[in-house]
């Protein structure tokens, strides 16, 4: 699933993203009464008093956009404002505070347990292996104990004996053989308005199918067949002055769809049956008139287990909508007379501003600009447990600045040192910070933790698969790269590139010269080096898969390999070249520790010492395919701008000062390899990078990923993933056309066999869908368009592209040794390349630093989505 934060299919083209993903520091001030964004300082004594924190989120730039803060058409990860004002059916919920050594001695845990927020039963029908079925009700969430999570030992995990509670071990194996899973919603709760104040609205079953119907018509070609049309859209577009230009973030972009909606696929759930509401809302039994949420496994399956930990527990899909307040107050707040299901569930107007949006979660969402935004307990939440703790956290005031990343740092230092934020990252501080920290670790109250690294990929600097927009608008922007640049990695001019009828490229960019170009790229720059300039507590960790998380494959039981971080020389990589015959080779091999003893060997040379243990095999290999290149193209002088292998790449946003140096340094050292080549890294800009990355017009894009499940299928989903702006899947149907006596069928052979079963596979080309064979003369504009509408050719929706994928991924890893599934790790590594802005880093599996003032219980939450709601104040 993709990330905005992690969107489960949000793509991370950054603007003013909402609260969680950028970087965050917490003061313990009741904050300023005015909009200014400057925060006024008061005792600690103060703030606890109040029982409120204040938060400082720094952004490249101040923007508030229509419909930025409504979560009720949302398909994505849990994210702070799911969780402060949402309506969740369960929660993984979480107190106390882990308390460790840096060597790994544990002296308290973080406590996590399921729990019924919404909630009030839940109907399992179970299935037999002879197909008897029965119906079991669990209706509370009673914890009785507490056993060692299973993967995070900072974290123990509630367990139940009563037979009805969701944390008895039971409820889940009973998941594993549901058909049905029936959800009833707890009486007596309302919604309240943006002033705290209780509503006639009372939360409902139905208001549960008001917000998946708004989920579901984010799909264009669902939304107008439900009332909607694109004239409306163009309407809204028009109306809402400043929508955000990201199409995951635009309720009414005109490429607009729901697609997390194969999350459900994969679960094998019976996704279709959910848009119609007479099965979305079903009785329990025919005695029971009570409406229930009820969700259907795909015929002939049965197993839920995946679905409840992953979607009720790790994304906002199923959370709920005011349907009553909707029905009053559509006449008077629609952009116009719609009809149909638009009209009833208010697409087109509900969640364009807070104030006229209602809450029914902890905290409801008092005030929101530019400069910042405020949240307020809901004194009328359901957990009334809560509301009366005096421990809680009543008010969250959250203001934005873009204050430089170095005075940020330092401020963020004198003021934690102060007592006057909750936490600073560790990673920001400089050394002599830091030295201050560990000399006095009880005034900073210093701790440690284990985090684990298992599901939330951020791809920055990616190398662009696609170069064409297609749907492009009317104020293009040049290309960040220049012609020579564009033919020698796409194949084409930067004119060809914007034609209507663009050419093919896809196998000249995973085949052909493109690759090879790539591949010298990426091995140019000394990976130990790079790792110590960033000086932070994260490892250099090249593949895109996650370390920590569990492989999975056929063998998993009995392989000694259970992570990708259990195997050896996972940070490996080589070069492609071509021998005296012309035919492709593969060279250079070298991993972490190469680079380092090359690192040591040249201590008083930086040049020398930031170049690769490879660097002259590499250069080399570059002049010959330069020399090629320039020989075939005699267009291009490279003596002059255009006519050198020039690419601008855009700073990190919001990166500290190492990185940004980090980043010119090894661009610097690349341009080395050849006079020829030009490259340049460039400041961010909000509007103009924004514009270039979603338009593929800069050289890389940045994207993010959150695995489905637990296992090497939620990292392969995202390769096989069909989206237009995510295209590694076009690698595999370059290589499935490969002869297997190909060169690169034999340097990559598990990439080359994953391919060929892609190829083969008939659920993936159906008849009347677009064939293998027919993909291969596809252009850049055909996949950067709409993709999906692309495949499908003249098959009918009842063909699932995004699901199918998604589902031969999880097979594949499903009939795939452990040890086969790291090797394709290591292949990727090479076929996906670098670029200088990479994230190219991990957290590794050590207890690291963590600063958290002594006033605040911050508990470790086991899927890392820790609610402001589990915080409490220390008042000691």
């Amino acid at each position: 699933m993709m990330l905005n934060r992690r969107r489960l299919l949000k793509f991370l083209i950054p603007t003013l993203l909402p609260l969680g993903i950028m970087t965050i520091a917490v003061s313990c001030s009741n904050g300023p009464s005015n909009t200014g964004g400057q925060n006024q300082k008061t005792t600690n004594q103060d703030s606890f008093q109040a029982n409120a924190a204040t938060f400082f989120v720094r952004v490249n730039e101040k923007v508030h956009r229509p419909f930025e803060e409504d979560i009720t058409s949302q398909a994505y990860s849990l994210d702070q404002n799911t969780l402060l004002y949402g309506s969740l059916l369960f929660q993984l919920a979480a107190s106390g505070q882990t308390k460790a050594t840096s060597e790994g001695v544990i002296s308290e845990k973080s406590k996590n347990w399921h729990k019924l927020v919404h909630a009030e039963k839940v109907y399992l029908t179970l299935a037999d292996e002879n197909g008897q079925e029965k119906v079991v009700v669990y209706d509370n969430d009673k914890v009785d104990k507490w056993v060692a999570h299973p993967s995070n030992p900072s974290v123990d995990m509630g367990e139940s004996s009563d037979p009805k509670s969701i944390n008895n071990p039971k409820f889940l194996e009973d998941l594993k053989k549901t058909k049905k899973m029936q959800v009833t919603i707890k009486k007596g709760n309302f919604w309240v308005n943006s002033r705290g104040e209780k509503t006639q609205y009372e939360v409902k079953a139905e208001d549960f199918w008001t917000k998946y119907a708004r989920t579901f018509l984010r799909d264009n070609k669902a939304r107008h067949e439900a009332g909607g049309s694109k004239e409306l859209d163009e309407m809204a577009r028009n109306k809402y002055k400043g929508l955000s230009p990201n199409p995951g973030s635009n309720p009414f972009d005109a490429n607009g769809e729901y697609s997390n909606e194969y999350l459900l696929n994969i679960f094998n759930i019976d996704y279709k049956a959910l848009k119609h509401k007479e099965k979305f809302l079903q009785k329990t039994s025919e005695e029971n008139p009570e409406q229930a949420l009820t969700f259907m496994s795909a015929e002939g399956q049965k197993g839920m287990y995946d679905f409840f930990r992953k979607v009720f527990l790790d994304t906002n899909i199923f959370t709920a909508a005011p349907t009553d307040y909707i029905k009053d107050n559509k006449a008077t707040k629609d952009i116009a007379q719609t009809t149909g299901l638009v009209s009833e569930v208010g697409y087109y107007w509900y969640g364009e501003k807070p104030s006229d949006f209602l809450s029914a979660g902890p905290y409801y969402l008092s005030s929101a600009n530019a400069d910042r935004r405020i949240f307020v307990q809901n004194k009328h939440f359901l957990d009334q447990d809560w509301v009366k703790n005096e421990n809680a956290l009543r008010r969250l005031t959250f203001f934005t600045t873009t204050q430089n990343v170095q005075a940020y740092a330092r401020e963020e230092f004198e003021e934690y040192k102060e007592g006057n934020r909750v936490t600073i990252n560790w990673n920001t501080l400089d050394s002599a910070q830091k030295l201050q920290i560990i000399d006095n670790p009880q005034k900073f109250n210093l701790n440690y933790r284990k985090p684990l690294d298992n599901s939330s990929i951020r791809i920055a600097g990616n190398n662009n698969f696609v170069a064409n927009p297609g749907n492009q608008p009317s104020n293009k922007r040049a290309y960040q790269f220049s012609d020579a640049y564009s033919k020698l990695v796409y194949g084409a001019k930067t004119t060809e590139l914007s034609a209507e009828t663009s050419p093919v490229v896809n196998k000249h960019f995973w085949t052909g010269d493109s690759l090879i170009f790539r591949t010298l790229i990426s091995n140019a720059f000394n990976i130990h080096k790079y790792g110590q300039l960033n000086r932070t507590t994260e490892s250099v960790w090249i593949p895109t898969a996650r370390p920590d998380a569990l492989i999975n494959g056929s063998n998993h039981a009995s392989s000694q390999f259970k992570t990708l971080a259990d195997a050896k020389d996972m940070n490996s990589l080589f070069a492609l070249g071509y021998n005296e015959q012309n035919k492709i080779i593969k060279f250079g091999e070298k991993t972490i520790e190469e680079d380092r003893k090359h690192f040591i060997a040249n201590p008083d040379n930086d040049i020398i010492s930031s170049r690769s243990s490879t660097w002259e095999q590499l250069q080399k290999q570059i002049k010959q395919l330069l020399d090629k290149f320039y020989q075939a193209n005699t267009e291009f002088n490279p003596q002059d701008e255009n006519g050198k292998i020039s690419a601008n790449f855009y700073e990190v946003p919001l990166a500290i000062e190492e990185r940004i140096l980090t980043t010119a340094k090894i661009v610097e050292n690349i341009n080395r390899l050849d006079p020829r080549l030009n490259f340049k890294v460039i400041p961010y800009n909000e509007n103009d990078t924004s514009q270039d990355l979603r338009e593929f017009r800069a050289p890389t894009s940045w994207s993010g990923w959150g695995y489905d499940y637990d296992g090497y299928g939620g990292f392969l989903g995202m390769v096989l993933y069909p989206n237009s702006r995510f295209q590694f899947l076009t690698l595999l149907w370059a290589f499935g056309a490969l002869d297997e006596n190909h060169e690169l069928a034999k340097i990559f052979p598990q990439v080359y066999k994953l391919a060929k079963e892609i190829k083969n596979n008939k659920k993936l080309f159906p008849e009347g869908a677009r064939s293998f064979e027919e993909i291969q003369s596809a252009t850049a504009k055909d996949l950067s368009i709409d993709i999906i509408k692309y495949l499908k050719k003249n098959k009918s929706d009842d063909f699932d592209v995004i699901g199918e994928y998604a589902k031969f991924a999880k097979e594949y890893q499903d009939k795939t040794t452990n040890e086969d599934l790291i090797a394709l790790t290591k292949e990727f590594n090479v076929l996906f390349g670098w670029s200088p802005n990479n994230d190219l880093k991990h957290t590794p599996k050590q207890f690291l630093p963590v600063l958290v003032n002594k006033h605040y219980q911050v508990p470790q939450h086991s899927l890392n989505n820790l609610s402001y709601y589990d915080w409490r104040i220390v008042k000691k």
